[in-house]
């Protein structure tokens, strides 16, 4: 997990393509596997969360 300020990390935001705030980006093996833009409901955080774990256990 990495935690990123806008403020501090602007070329690493940029380089994932992240332009706003309140977002959140999962990886699994190197290969990014889904984002949530502005999304604060639980169940749809775990389930890209689980997707994630799945693929990684691929």
């Amino acid at each position: 997990m990495f935690r990123a300020s806008a403020s501090d990390e602007r070329e690493f935001l940029s380089s994932i393509k992240v332009s706003s705030r309140s977002v959140i980006v999962v990886y699994a093996g190197g290969k990014e596997i889904g984002r949530l833009n502005w999304i604060t409901d639980a169940a749809q955080i775990r389930a890209l969360l689980e997707q994630a774990v799945a693929q990684a256990g691929e």
